[in-house]
């Protein structure tokens, strides 16, 4: 990829909330009210509030006015440790302006939210906050709250440009100070800035507007130029007998051409209203789902089966496997050809990895040469290091289209070696069907 295009190619949609968002309260009267200085959220290790929590609460204690609650604790579900943060809160809760309490439930915490006035959103650099997009910080604004900003953020210029909140040099304890005496002076400015602080996020960060690139493409996709071709494979197979090594298992090898005859089918199954009724087709095996689905799984020589997804170009269907033993010479799979005489292509890989970029083998096998069930037998040149060795089998079809192309069988039971299935490149549940082959015959 050019790395100048980049803005141009890839879409961005940040982070984002509710359309319908809060209602902030404000004080009528300033006179008996303290303004409200808050800080939320999960305490983690690579964050560092301290300077700037510490001198707000400082400027606070030596105006003798307005307080700062201080919201937050561990991550509820990852042992994240947060020892750091310990020292900073018992310092903290021991002064006079200072309130400390732990986290709250969503709905309790933007409460709280609706009811203060600014958010003190000032962390030293650290790689989340100069990378990210801080969601906290959204979150504030989401309230009606206005931030206290770091300079260095991606947000700030969004703050500057709304005037929703102040944007300070996460270095300058001075300037930190003054902005908070300046609120204490003229809470209205605070309240004025919150009403920014909604608009700025109903306006570039509410879950109905930044899906607009997303909408546009999924009305109407597209695939980039320069990814419609996709370079061929090298192979270190070549193939010294019609169809190479690949077989079914017990039947002898096809001449490799076309499906005979079936010129007519193809092009009537590849039509418009034939690819209709296919993908209709699909969708209700989907949603109720027939015998041979992984909720209605079939039995055969007393294991279950279910079927994958047909393989249709810009699909795959792939198992990562250890080799127990020396000598693999080849990969068997259980073939699902959907009770049909399909004629599109189906193409084998071996690999190192999922992410390897060249295959070991490689071969091509015409889809009208299988049956139902077949174990198809991958066979290549028997490796003696293969011992403990993993590799990536690999099937796809690059001509394949709903209601012709065949798929592969998978298993909820386990296998004789470690594996874990792979679909379009992912890990999914289940394994193949497989088995592997040996020099001298052996199966496993």
């Amino acid at each position: 990829m050019d790395v100048e295009r980049i803005p141009e190619l890839l879409q961005v949609v940040p982070y984002s909330l509710d359309p319908d968002q809060p209602e902030h309260i404000w004080p009528r009267d300033w006179s008996s009210e303290q303004v409200r200085f808050i800080y939320g959220g999960i305490f983690l290790p690579w964050q560092n509030p301290a300077p700037a929590l510490l001198t707000v609460a400082s400027t606070l204690g030596e105006a003798g006015r307005g307080v700062l609650e201080i919201i937050g604790g561990r991550h509820p579900f990852h042992a994240v440790d947060t020892a750091s943060f310990e020292p900073l809160v018992d310092r903290l809760a021991k002064l006079p302006r200072v309130s400390v309490s732990d986290l709250l439930p969503h709905s309790l915490l933007v409460e709280r939210y609706r009811r203060a006035h600014v958010a003190v959103d000032v962390m030293m650099p650290n790689a989340e906050r100069e990378l990210a997009f801080p969601s906290r910080t959204i979150h504030y604004m989401w309230c009606g709250l206005p931030v206290i900003h770091a300079s260095y953020s991606e947000v700030a210029r969004h703050i500057q440009e709304y005037e929703a909140g102040w944007v300070v040099p996460h270095d300058d304890p001075q300037a930190l100070r003054e902005v908070v005496l300046c609120i204490l002076d003229d809470p209205n400015e605070a309240a004025r800035r919150g009403h920014n602080a909604r608009r700025l996020v109903r306006d570039r960060f509410s879950w109905d507007r930044t899906i607009d690139a997303l909408d546009r493409f999924v009305r109407e996709p597209y695939i980039r130029v320069e990814r419609v071709v996709r370079p061929p494979r090298p192979s270190m197979l070549a193939p010294a007998r019609p169809q190479g090594y690949v077989i079914p298992v017990g039947q002898n090898g096809s001449d490799g051409r076309g499906a005979p005859g079936f010129e007519k089918p193809r092009m009537k199954r590849r039509g418009l209203a034939s690819q209709v009724a296919a993908r209709s087709a699909e969708l209700l095996r989907a949603l109720a789902p027939v015998k041979g689905s992984r909720a209605r799984p079939v039995v055969v020589g007393g294991h279950k089966r279910f079927a994958l997804p047909e393989l249709i170009a810009g699909h795959s269907h792939g198992q990562r496997f250890m080799c127990p033993r020396p000598g693999l010479a080849g990969v068997r799979v259980a073939v699902n050809t959907f009770g049909r005489r399909n004629t599109s292509r189906l193409v084998l890989h071996l690999q190192t990895s999922p992410a390897a970029r060249s295959d070991l083998y490689t071969l091509e096998v015409p889809t009208h040469t299988l049956k139902d069930g077949d174990m198809l037998a991958f066979r290549f040149p028997p490796m003696a290091d293969s011992e403990g060795r993993w590799f990536y089998f690999v099937a796809e079809s690059p001509d394949g289209v709903p209601g012709d192309a065949v798929s592969l069988w998978a298993t909820t039971q386990g296998g004789p070696t470690p594996a874990r299935r792979y679909e379009d490149g992912l890990p999914a549940g289940g394994l193949l069907v497989m088995e592997l082959e040996f020099d001298g015959g052996e199966v496993l």
